[in-house]
């Protein structure tokens, strides 16, 4: 299959591919030849293809030891986010090589990147360019599992084989929407972040209950399609006193009143649309052409990066380019 868009997660493409690999070279020339063999060939004549980066320093500063960035939007909301991922030793000299390799190949081939955004940010408002149209999602972080539908696939094995809408609600038990995945990390947390749950807040005693009325929560989100504005907007504008006061209660309802009981003695609802803060794109709604980098094709500055990789100039070995 074609695709009018494809966005490639840089910093998972490492990680999926490094494996054994000690040196940069070693992972460059994987991504390299991912992007040439896989990507490229999968793309249409007039589509465009998006290489999404997390925050880069121009120098270590530490990255080598974990994914701290001081301009990191999320880490402003939340201090221990990714804490406790640590980055492999030579990650940063080959993301830097795979950033600088493909910023001079035309308007084709776009770069996003910031100080201040991470790759996922920058899929939202990717994929509002593209309703309608075919958009593949190289990824095996379920982060972007959230925005697969029958013209969004997400590439976490190959393109012959890409993740399902029914492989998704086999793992999480709902169909994926945004607005559901958001919740549902904010309910439950998201360990490889290190996000904390709202209902596994310390102190706060949850029983089997409250995890069901959650997820039921999630299955009304999808039902009725809201966005996570909507969710936002639900929590944020709901009485406990009108509430408690219905005859009927619906299922956002109920949730409400327990978690409202509970958040008493625990932030929990606090904890909560915190964590929707931090785990929503920051980007989301808004224009992202600042952060799009790219230039005309520049055969000198590719020899010279080309050689770098390589070790010989770039077309002796493959050719006429």
């Amino acid at each position: 299959m074609l695709y009018d868009a494809i966005l490639v997660d840089s910093a998972n493409l490492f990680y999926r591919l490094k494996k054994q690999s000690t040196t940069a070279l070693e992972v460059i020339k994987k991504m390299i030849n991912y992007m040439d063999n896989e990507v490229f060939s999968h793309i249409k004549n007039d589509g465009t293809v998006y290489i999404l980066f997390d925050p880069i320093s121009y120098t270590d500063l530490g990255e080598s030891k974990s994914f701290y960035h001081p301009l990191n939007e999320r880490k402003v909301i939340l201090s221990d986010y990714k804490s406790n991922r640590k980055h492999s030793n030579i990650y940063l000299e080959t993301i830097e090589l795979f950033r600088k390799y493909y910023l001079h190949r035309g308007e084709k081939v776009k770069l996003a990147y910031s100080d201040s955004h991470e790759a996922d940010d920058y899929v939202e408002p990717l994929l509002e360019l593209y309703k309608d149209k075919t958009v593949a999602l190289i990824s095996n972080d379920h982060d972007f599992a959230g925005y697969i539908s029958k013209d969004v696939h997400m590439i976490n094995e190959s393109f012959d084989k890409p993740f399902t809408v029914e492989e998704f609600e086999k793992l999480y038990e709902f169909k994926p929407t945004v607005a559901a995945n958001i919740v549902y990390k904010s309910f439950f947390g998201d360990k490889s972040d290190n996000i904390t749950g709202a209902i596994f807040i310390k102190k706060a005693k949850f029983n089997v209950n409250v995890k069901v009325m959650c997820r039921d929560y999630i299955l009304s989100v999808v039902e009725k399609n809201m966005t996570i504005d909507e969710v936002i907007n639900q929590f944020k504008t709901a009485n406990f006193k009108d509430i408690n006061d219905k005859e009927t209660k619906d299922t956002f309802d109920t949730l409400y009143l327990t978690l409202s009981i509970v958040d008493l003695r625990a932030p929990v609802l606090d904890t909560f649309l915190r964590n929707v803060q931090v785990i929503r794109s920051s980007l989301s709604g808004k224009s992202i052409d600042k952060y799009l980098h790219f230039n005309p094709v520049n055969e000198c500055l590719n020899d010279i990066i080309q050689k770098s990789i390589y070790g010989i100039p770039f077309k002796q070995v493959f050719g006429r380019v």
